[in-house]
């Protein structure tokens, strides 16, 4: 199998999740009546697992984890020319080889997986790195209101809406637009609906949903099943600050 097949067979898997997903979340009259806490969790599980399991499945050739339980001996006989065949059960003898035992892959696995790894590790390098940079001096450069710890709050003139980013060794930053700044109900509504992306991981889980779009940019399911997943995420938001009672539910109208 070459690095092209399993790179393949990884966006069949990214396809068919989401489809088999998005069936579900819209059957389901798209979460009502459920956490969306939880539909956001099963939602990011399914993207990892469908990118994880054809590369595991790809390292593992699947004759070292299924051996014959049957060995078939056949021949001619000597003396009286018939044909025969014995049957010998090697249950005994099963074993799942010392590749296994020492968790060492098959050797194809590995130059599929080290192609694979390189290839997208120089591509999402240089994306990352400067989109992290850019990221890092715009941050840096907006007017600090607040800062809590490594949780910086700053004001925002370039932008109509609030945002929360986190940058690694740095901290986890909230955004407020300058026209947030006078109305006091939406500066709060709009800073604890932020910091509650930093509680609950959105900020960092984003640079692997970044490095998939990397990896995968002309897959169409991909792109759906960030579209999904940031819904989610604002759903997940708004509800548990309801229910945590940080935020009334007259509050978002």
């Amino acid at each position: 199998m070459s690095a092209l097949q399993a790179y393949l067979q990884i966006n069949v898997a990214i396809l068919a999740s989401y489809v088999i997903f998005s069936v579900g979340f819209s059957l389901s009259n798209r979460g009502n009546g459920e956490s969306k806490k939880t539909w956001l969790r099963w939602a990011e599980v399914t993207l990892f697992a469908s990118v994880l399991i054809p590369l595991l499945c790809t390292a593992i050739p699947r004759h070292h984890l299924w051996q014959p339980l049957v060995q078939v001996w056949s021949g001619v006989s000597k003396t009286t020319h018939e044909k025969y065949s014995l049957l010998s059960p090697t249950i005994g003898s099963f074993n799942l080889g010392p590749e296994l035992h020492g968790f060492v892959f098959h050797q194809e696995g590995v130059l599929i997986l080290a192609g694979i790894i390189g290839f997208v590790l120089l591509i999402v390098s240089l994306r990352s790195l400067w989109g992290l940079g850019s990221l890092y001096r715009e941050l840096m450069s907006l007017p600090l209101i607040k800062q809590v710890g490594r949780t910086h709050v700053v004001s925002s003139e370039g932008n109509n809406v609030p945002y929360s980013a986190w940058v690694p060794l740095v901290g986890a930053f909230v955004a407020i637009p300058v026209s947030f700044l006078t109305e006091g109900n939406n500066l709060m509504l709009a800073v604890r609906h932020e910091l509650q992306h930093h509680r609950q991981g959105d900020t960092r889980r984003i640079y692997f949903f970044e490095f998939l779009k990397c990896v995968f940019f002309f897959n169409p399911a991909i792109r759906a099943w960030m579209d999904l997943i940031s819904e989610l995420q604002e759903l997940s938001c708004d509800e548990t600050l309801v229910i945590t009672k940080r935020v009334s539910a007259q509050a978002y109208g």
